[in-house]
């Protein structure tokens, strides 16, 4: 029909293909035909659902529970390497195609699903919004019109039906009326996930000190923290690996033992000195046979026996970590003060919030840093994280109850600003 309208009209022709592709979809939906699938295919949706199962399985295995349920998500576990090929095909950054992936290929795919189940976890615990969800947005329903902008009825209603045409998508009829349903928002690759899987790479090439390094990107610092932390436990695990390889292949060999078949002749011999030192006259028959004149036995050769040593085997010992410095006493000097700490002016921290954030570093109880003419508590935490949220990419400030206290793993961060 396209071709023949261009043919006869080869303006609106042109003009008719911006409608085509979408009519010959909703044709294939319409009458449930295989075409719809391939007309709907999308490798990063495709992706984005084996991340969502993924971060599903981790969540329900730790009793949290994905924020909102989704319906569309396979309740199978994917692999560790179905979760590597998903995370590079649903990133801007192609990690499968990395040239570390080439020879490094277990080890990367370690480090990436450490640090994604990681992420998971953060953002469960920290953020509103689940950490694939965040990516790619929630799953959603709404009305859909099927051949729009074309003339078109069918006397008869369309059947209730329910049309899966990919992970992703699904079409209902309910009553004659259709709705697309859409596993999540977007379609393209994650530019946010991207640098993730950047941050891998570069760091494993760095404690590597592998040949061709990466330029390094800049990311938030509790990303580079979970991405350092990731490669080191992996790197220490295949270090400790190889050494207890080393000592089983040294065990085994003082254990081994040869033997000298140069030397089984003399043994001969001296079992068959023995032997015949042990046989009664009757036996010799030394009444029959005449003595044996000129018997020349070689000595016996009794080959040395190695006696293992005493020594205890050598005991790796722990490496040497420095000894963790104690967090400096928090200043008596008043907050009030225009120079207690300009290097906050960059900040725009203001004396009040100053004072809160030095008491909370001390662990002072928030009722001895507020008086009652300030603001809430809560008030003054949402600003102090509104104002340092470009310092770490994320909030530094969290309630245990109704009483604050900072992030642990940014109180680096605050005593570096302090």
């Amino acid at each position: 029909f396209s071709s023949a309208y261009k043919e006869a009209s080869p303006h609106e022709g042109t003009r008719l293909d911006s409608y085509v592709q979408r009519w010959a979809r909703d044709y294939a939906i319409y009458h449930d035909l295989p075409l719809a699938a391939t007309l709907t295919a999308n490798e990063v949706a495709s992706s984005v659902m084996t991340l969502l199962a993924a971060e599903h399985a981790q969540l329900a295995a730790t009793d949290l529970g994905p924020k909102i349920p989704n319906s569309s998500v396979s309740p199978d576990v994917p692999s560790p390497d179905a979760l590597f090929r998903a995370l590079g095909a649903a990133a801007s950054y192609h990690i499968c195609e990395s040239r570390l992936a080439k020879d490094e290929p277990g080890l990367l795919a370690q480090v990436t699903s450490d640090v994604f189940a990681a992420l998971v976890t953060h953002c469960a615990k920290r953020r509103k919004t689940d950490f694939v969800e965040g990516l790619f947005g929630y799953a959603t329903a709404m009305p859909y019109t099927m051949f729009s902008a074309a003339v078109f009825y069918d006397p008869v209603p369309h059947p209730d039906a329910t049309v899966r045409v990919s992970p992703i998508e699904t079409f209902t009829c309910t009553n004659g009326r259709w709705r697309q349903q859409l596993a999540c928002e977007a379609t393209e690759r994650s530019s946010e996930l991207g640098l993730i899987m950047h941050a891998v790479d570069y760091e494993l090439r760095e404690q590597l000190d592998y040949a061709y390094p990466l330029k390094p990107r800049k990311k938030p610092k509790y990303v580079e923290r979970m991405v350092q932390k990731s490669v080191a436990a992996r790197l220490k695990e295949r270090t400790d690996a190889a050494e207890a390889q080393r000592l089983a292949q040294e065990e085994a060999e003082r254990r081994r033992i040869t033997i000298d078949r140069s030397k089984l002749r003399g043994i001969r011999a001296a079992a068959a000195l023995t032997q015949e030192a042990l046989l009664t006259d009757e036996e010799r028959g030394l009444d029959e046979v005449a003595p044996m004149v000129g018997l020349v036995v070689e000595e016996p050769v009794v080959p040395p026996v190695a006696i293992p040593s005493s020594e205890p085997a050598p005991v790796a010992k722990p490496p040497v970590t420095e000894l963790a410095q104690e967090e400096p006493p928090a200043s008596d000097s008043p907050v009030d003060e225009p120079d207690a700490c300009a290097a906050l002016q960059d900040w725009g921290l203001s004396p009040l919030e100053l004072r809160v954030l030095r008491g909370l570093l001390a662990k002072t109880p928030a009722s001895q840093l507020l008086g009652p003419t300030d603001p809430f508590v809560s008030v003054v935490a949402d600003t102090i994280n509104e104002k340092l949220f470009d310092l770490v990419g994320d909030a530094i400030i969290e309630f245990d109850g109704d009483e604050p206290q900072l992030v642990e793993d940014y109180l680096e961060d605050v005593q570096e600003i302090l």
